[in-house]
Parts: C-alpha cells; sequence; structure tokens
C-alpha cells in the first residue's frame, strides 16, 4: 500500500489512508501486492474519477462529500 501511495503522489495524486486501503483491498492479489496491470487500472479509475469530480465543482455545484469519500464509493468498498 505504501509504494501505491508514493508512486500515485508521484504521479500528483494524493489520498487518504482510508482511501489507499479501500482500493487496496479491492485491487490486491492474494498475497497482498498490486500487479503492473491492475495498478494501470486503479490510476486510470482515480484520475477519470478526479476529472469528474472536479467538473462537476467547476460548473458551481457543491458535493456534500469529499474527494476521497467519492473515490471510494466509486471503487465498490
Amino acid at each position: 500500500m505504501y509504494e501505491l501511495n508514493d508512486v500515485l503522489d508521484a504521479l500528483g495524486i494524493k489520498m487518504s489512508t482510508r482511501c489507499l486501503t479501500a482500493i487496496t483491498c479491492r485491487y490486491s492479489n492474494k498475497k497482498g501486492t498490486v500487479d503492473f496491470d491492475d495498478f494501470l487500472q486503479i490510476y486510470t479509475r482515480v484520475v477519470g474519477l478526479i476529472e469528474t469530480f472536479n467538473k462537476h465543482c467547476r460548473r458551481g455545484n457543491e458535493a456534500s462529500f469529499k474527494l476521497d469519500d467519492f473515490i471510494e464509493s466509486a471503487v465498490g468498498l
């Protein structure tokens, strides 16, 4: 999970530990690691969710939840 956080942070994506835990639980294999293909899926999904969230906010709409909550719920946990 910490390596995933470091990589996402280097790519400019900052998330809470709770959100990273949810993503790791969803995409990790039985060994508790995330394969590269799954990482690519995580990255594209998270970027898409961030863009959707930000577009909603730019329209002047208010969100009643934080970005981390939105990502966590969209991951399906």
